[in-house]
């Protein structure tokens, strides 16, 4: 019987054919033993597996839009690649390079997220190189030479990547990687290189979070006033930041699948149960994309306090309006909702709750 389902098994890999309303991926790997399990991934959920039988294996489904961002991985993300998926045949070629760099071909949004990575693949390299001689640099010129080369290689790996944006207009992942580079450029940088998107792209979801953080986005400062808004809790209620005014709030950006954000809960439930009953509160704002996520770590992490979220990521209105580009995020407001620290995590909050309730 094992020897049956062994067969089975290899001719379920090798005989695939296109499926005409569908995807099918084949994979081809080298050096990986028989029997290894390699998955699917959409959205941080495993949605296929199979084995890797003679440095082979195959994936089959369909994609309900255009195309998706998936991932193949090995168990714990040992091994890992990002590809993106279409109806349509895809080859995965690892035969003469490392699993996260193999050669995907078959797609449309593959291309172009090739191309970009050409570009931009070679400075990452001489940065990693970089940054393994400046750890050996033993005098301060030497720190401040690689410093140095840092910056500029820098600065020219971010001029390639706009350049990217701007001579394919049309690429539908221009907007996609415009959505990362916003971070690190001028907002009229990146209104120009905007502007620049054909109609189409403009109009996509990555297209409406960059025009979102063009006319909301702010960096808010010790001083500033908070922005007030208003999203819902796990169960439908309507919460307003405004509704804690009179409180001192900690604003706290996470998301499950951040472990400092984890890490640092029971740091927050340690400082609401100490100061709560003395006029602080916390108002988290999830940037789950899953209910369930946020539902289970409610759960786990015995979050006491008022938690909300759209379940839309970092593409929701509330993060984009607060350039939330990391996470844990966080601003310490004052009655008034003036910010009056940004940050604070573990003793640090800890000390300054102490010196607002208790000094």
């Amino acid at each position: 019987m094992k020897n049956i389902f062994f067969l089975f098994a290899v001719f379920a890999i090798v005989s695939c054919t296109k499926h005409p309303e569908g995807f099918i991926i084949n994979g081809i790997t080298s050096d990986f033993s028989d029997s290894t399990m390699v998955y699917l991934s959409l959205d941080n959920t495993d949605i296929d597996s199979t084995w890797v039988i003679d440095n082979k294996f195959s994936f089959d489904g369909k994609v309900e839009d255009d195309f998706s961002n998936m991932w193949i991985h090995t168990k714990n993300y040992a091994e890992y690649k990002s590809i993106w998926v279409v109806n349509n045949e895809i080859m995965f070629d690892a035969t003469n390079s490392p699993f996260r760099n193999a050669k995907v071909e078959g797609s449309r949004i593959q291309d172009q997220s090739n191309e970009y990575e050409n570009i931009s693949a070679p400075f990452e390299v001489q940065l990693d190189s970089i940054r393994k001689l400046a750890r050996t640099a033993t005098s301060d010129s030497a720190k401040n030479e690689f410093r140095q080369q840092y910056e500029n290689l820098t600065g020219q790996k971010l001029e390639a990547e706009m350049n990217f944006i701007r001579t394919n207009p049309e690429y539908e992942l221009s907007a996609f990687f415009l959505t990362f580079l916003k971070n690190s450029i001028e907002k009229e940088t990146t209104k120009e290189l905007y502007m620049g998107l054909t109609d189409t792209v403009k109009n996509s979801e990555w297209g409406k979070s960059i025009l979102l953080h063009i006319e909301k986005s702010v960096i808010l400062e010790v001083g500033d006033k908070a922005i007030d808004f208003t999203l819902s809790t796990i169960d439908g209620e309507q919460v307003s930041l405004s509704d804690f005014k009179g409180k001192y709030v900690l604003l706290e950006f996470w998301a499950t699948g951040c472990a400092p954000c984890r890490w640092e809960n029971p740091n927050l439930l340690k400082a609401y149960r100490r100061f709560n009953d003395k006029g602080f509160e916390i108002f988290g704002v999830t940037l789950d994309e899953e209910k369930s996520d946020w539902e289970s770590t409610i759960k786990k992490d015995s979050i006491i306090w008022t938690t909300v979220g759209d379940l839309k990521g970092m593409a929701g209105e509330v993060p984009i309006t607060y350039s939330v580009n990391y996470i844990p995020k966080n601003y310490l407001l004052n009655e008034e909702g003036i910010v009056l620290e940004k940050d604070l995590r573990g003793k640090a909050l800890q000390d300054e709750l102490k010196r607002i309730f208790e000094e």
